[in-house]
């Protein structure tokens, strides 16, 4: 039986996952699974409301992120899985992706200066390209931020620690980023999988 190939997609808010990761997907003809696609659809099928309606749309949207991911896996593919991912909440649901279906795991670690972050993540809240459902405008000064503030010092959205191999990308400045290495290693990884080898 043939060994699927998981491509994780990490880092906090604002650090450039969905960038990469979209472009990834393009490249390599994979399928791209993120929380903030189900959950924006979510949004738009169950309707919008204040924080914590928002709360309990993201624990739905990362339940049904994992039960995707689990029949591709179940189908032995190849799939690209993005999120600000927590090792402490989320860590035992990639072990359990692991005791299932042995994946060959490479993890793409998205991340960027606090500074950086923080401005990004002001400029999203109020951007008009960002889906209303997330409840960040006008709260950028409040919860939220503080929020991501205390997550970017206590290591909350580190690297998942199970990975064996993890390729640390720094986009504080997107025209520095190696992307054709990252493509590359990923592509290697692929090309070690039996169902690459195979096709």
């Amino acid at each position: 039986m043939s060994t699927p190939t998981l491509i994780i997609v990490s880092g906090p808010p604002a650090a450039g996952k969905t960038t990469i990761a979209k472009k990834l997907s393009g490249d390599l003809l994979l399928p791209h699974l993120s929380k903030d696609i189900i959950k924006e659809s979510l949004f738009d099928t169950l309707g919008r409301s204040d924080r914590d309606w928002s709360k309990k749309v993201g624990f739905a949207s990362i339940t049904l992120l994992f039960k995707l991911v689990d029949i591709e896996m179940q189908a032995r593919r190849a799939v690209i899985l993005e999120g600000n991912f927590k090792p402490r909440i989320d860590g035992e649901r990639f072990e359990e992706l692991r005791r299932k279906y042995s994946p060959s795991i490479v993890e793409v670690y998205c991340y960027a200066t606090p500074e950086v972050l923080l401005s990004r993540f002001r400029n999203r809240a109020t951007s008009a390209n960002r889906h209303p459902g997330h409840v960040e405008n006008g709260s950028t000064s409040g919860f939220q931020l503080d929020e991501l503030v205390a997550s970017l010092s206590d290591g909350t959205y580190s690297p998942m620690n199970q990975i064996s191999e993890v390729i640390r990308v720094d986009t504080t400045d997107f025209a520095a980023i190696d992307y054709d290495g990252i493509l590359g290693t990923v592509r290697s990884a692929l090309a070690g999988s039996p169902e690459r080898r195979e096709s």
